[in-house]
């Protein structure tokens, strides 16, 4: 009677270690997808879309890259169709130009939801571009800076930092700055692996009583 009362005892104690340990990776498992994914601009291109008598507005699309690099599936949700906000910082060579963006004219306020499996995923950024004058037929020269997510990623752990990149228009030429895509290996669950640990030790005990009883 008294050795069943150790072996209960003992087996209490195994359960309540097993609990802390499994709390204890579970929250480091979470901690860790902090900055798991990296966003990156891959490519900009725009193209003329209206001219009035008081400005020209040009449609501006970016191709974007999110590389989740831990091994799990991390899910991001966004308050409307256009997901993460952006915005251009520019100094245009004609001072008397002045440009506005107006992305979110074209956003639907919906809920948008994106599962983001190990490896990299792909979607789209638009910005609507006014500059003041109704004589452009092309972006005017000078520098620009694309920045998007800066807002977004500063309420979101998951991801690193926001993304940047830049360009400059000189006599009908461009050049672009485009960032590179980070180079990495998925990170090992460790939470699984001694989860399996610790379940085989627990398994291989059981067989050793098991054999000691006949």
């Amino acid at each position: 009677m008294f050795g069943c009362k150790i072996n209960r005892l003992k087996a209490v104690n195994l359960l309540l270690f097993l609990l802390i340990i499994t709390t204890i990776l579970t929250s480091k498992a979470s901690s860790d997808l902090d900055g798991a994914l990296k966003l990156t601009i891959t490519s900009i291109s725009w193209e003329m879309a209206t001219q009035t008598e008081n400005y020209t507005s040009f449609d501006m699309y970016f191709n974007l890259t999110i590389d989740n690099i831990s091994s799990k599936t991390i899910e991001a949700v966004f308050a409307d169709s256009c997901k993460f906000d952006s915005y251009i910082n520019y100094q245009l060579n004609d001072s008397s130009l002045l440009l506005t963006t107006h992305g979110n004219e074209a956003c639907f306020l919906m809920i948008t939801e994106l599962r983001l499996p190990p490896g990299p995923s792909y979607l789209n950024e638009y910005e609507y571009v006014k500059i003041n004058d109704s004589s452009l037929t092309d972006l005017p020269d000078g520098y620009y800076e694309v920045v998007i997510g800066e807002e977004y990623v500063k309420l979101n752990p998951y991801f690193e930092k926001e993304a940047r990149a830049s360009f400059q228009v000189f006599n009908d030429s461009n050049s672009f700055d485009l960032p590179e895509r980070p180079t990495y290996e998925v990170s090992v669950n460790n939470l699984s692996i001694l989860s399996s640990l610790i379940f085989f030790s627990i398994l291989l005990q059981i067989h050793r009583k098991k054999k000691k009883q006949f």
